[in-house]
């Protein structure tokens, strides 16, 4: 099959991430595929030499306008008719009107993807009534958790499928035996608000008045970096608290640590959380909308607390670094993430749906 993927650019994130991952095994299984960026600039992570990588270099600052958003959809219908593509799936729910929309007539189906949390996430109009109607009109749809799907029209949700995300990060073959790790606490993603990434310092804060050794390691880069950086210093433990910004390689950092914390106040299907599982990492997560509580079970395999709750974060992080028979139990079930969310097995389900939608 000629595969393309629609996203607007391949700087760090998760769909992006994902983007190229699928990408890559996508390729590798025998098919081509073209990644079509809506802007340009550099590309965080790596695809496969195959893969074509095809920049519009679209105006970002003219996001969101009607008049600009119509032109892109001409634009890129240009393109897509001279590349012959059998489906062109775009990775995020806005995109997909540019797809419905650039596709019209030309043979090529469209599958439209949600990767958030739809009720939180461009949740207002008109984006909302975009979101809707594109999926409506999307030849198919792949959403992350049922609970998304249901946000969406019935005629949406009958030509859906629901995929989650695979284990997109470069995790290490081995993980690091428990007693060898470090005393750190990890966590990984965006610094934004919705990160909840000051919920996660201040437990930290709260954690380290009974166990100072710790440290605290955030991945990531964004508007909230200056910010997270003063709270940890207006709380005395900027010394203790890292903010390193995105790095390829965090994956196999994270593995030589005691913890994984996921602060999130809202989520699509968290790929961090994913990763840090697969490396056998003891995880915390909030139990957001949505996707935590689809891949953990309470004290089987990680934790789960409330949200903006860091007094019942910091007290999770107590009990896993006080009970290492606790931990270890977290670690072992955890990496069954590794089998039950595979690339290989993520890549075969949306290859069988792709192939469904284009001989309808």
């Amino acid at each position: 099959m000629r595969i393309g993927f629609l996203i607007s650019s391949l700087a760090v994130g998760g769909a992006e991430r994902a983007t190229v991952s699928l990408s890559n095994s996508m390729a590798r299984m025998g098919h081509d595929v073209v990644i079509i960026t809506l802007h340009d600039g550099e590309n965080f992570y790596d695809a496969d030499g195959d893969i074509t990588i095809y920049p519009l270099n679209f105006k970002e600052e003219d996001n969101g306008k009607i008049k600009k958003g119509l032109k892109k959809a001409y634009n890129l219908r240009r393109v897509l008719k001279s590349m012959g593509l059998d489906v062109i799936i775009t990775m995020s729910s806005l995109l997909a009107a540019y797809g419905v929309l650039a596709c019209a007539f030309t043979g090529t189906k469209v599958i439209g993807s949600e990767r958030s949390n739809p009720y939180r996430h461009y949740a207002d109009f008109p984006f909302s009534t975009v979101k809707k109607i594109s999926a409506a009109m999307a030849d198919g749809y792949v959403f992350q958790t049922r609970a998304a799907r249901e946000y969406y029209p019935k005629r949406a949700a009958k030509k859906s499928a629901v995929i989650p995300n695979g284990i997109f990060g470069n995790i290490p073959a081995e993980t690091v035996p428990f007693h060898l790790r470090e005393k750190k606490v990890y966590a990984m993603g965006r610094l934004t608000p919705e990160k909840g990434f000051d919920v996660l310092i201040k437990a930290f804060a709260l954690f380290s008045e009974s166990h100072g050794e710790y440290t605290l390691t955030i991945f990531g880069e964004g508007r909230e970096h200056k910010n997270l950086c003063d709270l940890a210093e207006s709380l005395e433990i900027s010394e203790k608290v890292n903010l390193p910004g995105a790095d390829k390689n965090a994956c196999q950092k994270i593995s030589g640590g005691r913890m994984f914390v996921l602060s999130s106040r809202f989520e699509g299907m968290p790929n961090v959380l994913i990763e840090a599982m697969a490396c056998g990492m003891p995880v915390i997560a909030a139990n957001c909308p949505m996707g935590p509580s689809e891949l953990i079970t309470n004290v089987g395999n990680g934790i789960l607390v409330k949200v903006d709750d860091p007094e019942g974060m910091a007290f999770a992080m107590c009990d896993l670094a006080d009970d290492d028979f606790l931990s270890q139990r977290l670690s072992e079930n955890a990496l069954k993430m590794r089998e039950r969310l595979s690339l290989e097995k993520i890549t075969d389900e949306w290859l069988k749906y792709i192939s469904e939608v284009i001989e309808k």
